[in-house]
């Protein structure tokens, strides 16, 4: 499912696109056994989006399901982050222009996008109980 999205551009079979959104969302939000967490001191402006935001879960999602991986962490941000950035350059021509995350394309071309997870990490467990789904 998560991999689908990746591979097909945003505008293609979007009733198919809309639902497995819903579904990985869903799941995430009523989910036992995966802690996700959001807000503006965590990924940024950029996540805000409901489509972005349902991609960068995705991510998270799938490193969670093949890892058994069931809070937040370093390994679990960077497959979310990455499956975004993934997302965001295959449809730049589809969507609007986004500085923040044109940044972090270049970011991660350079191998620096790695340090500012880590500290997006450890901001997250210094501000945010890890029990718990907080979507601002």
């Amino acid at each position: 499912m998560v991999d689908w999205l990746s591979e097909n551009e945003v505008n293609y079979d979007i009733d198919k696109r809309n639902a497995i959104y819903n579904f990985i969302i869903n799941w995430s939000k009523g989910s036992p056994t995966i802690t996700l967490f959001f807000g503006k001191q965590f990924q940024g402006e950029f996540i805000m989006t409901p489509l972005l935001r349902a991609e960068y879960v995705a991510g998270c999602s799938k490193y969670s399901v093949e890892n058994s991986i069931k809070k937040m962490n370093y390994e679990m941000h960077s497959a979310g982050m990455n499956h975004l950035l993934d997302f965001y350059e295959l449809n730049k021509k589809h969507l609007d222009d986004n500085k923040e995350l044109n940044k972090l394309l270049k970011m991660r071309k350079s191998g620096k996008l790695e340090k500012l997870m880590e500290t997006q990490i450890e901001n997250v467990e210094k501000t945010i109980e890890k029990s718990q789904l907080v979507i601002e």
